[in-house]
């Protein structure tokens, strides 16, 4: 019947039609994974020199924060045998005064 035959050249149609827009587009599609594919490398290399830069940066700060506290120990350790000195001295001073006193009481 002609209407089978008009039907059946249309699907004849559409199958050719969707082959040549697949033929056109296949190098647009490859080209575009291609592209993906390099952007995705340049993604990975880019996110891991961000975290071990991070990773750099925390251990700087990690390193930078034990300086300190090695700096606050020695300071520390520095002012409590300055301290320790002072003290003595300050301690003999006083015993001299106690025992000049001593002696000026009794020689008068």
């Amino acid at each position: 019947t002609p209407h089978k035959r008009a039907r059946a050249a249309t699907k004849v149609q559409a199958q050719i039609r969707r082959f040549l827009a697949q033929k056109d587009f296949r190098p647009m599609l490859n080209h575009r994974r291609h592209m993906e594919h390099h952007a995705k490398v340049i993604q990975r290399v880019a996110k891991r020199w961000l975290a071990g830069r991070s990773k750099r940066k925390e251990e700087r700060r990690i390193r930078f924060e034990a300086t300190i506290r090695l700096q606050c120990w020695a300071r520390g350790a520095a002012a409590r045998q300055m301290y320790k000195t002072k003290k003595r001295e300050q301690d003999e001073f006083f015993r001299m005064l106690r025992v000049v006193l001593k002696m000026q009481t009794n020689l008068r």
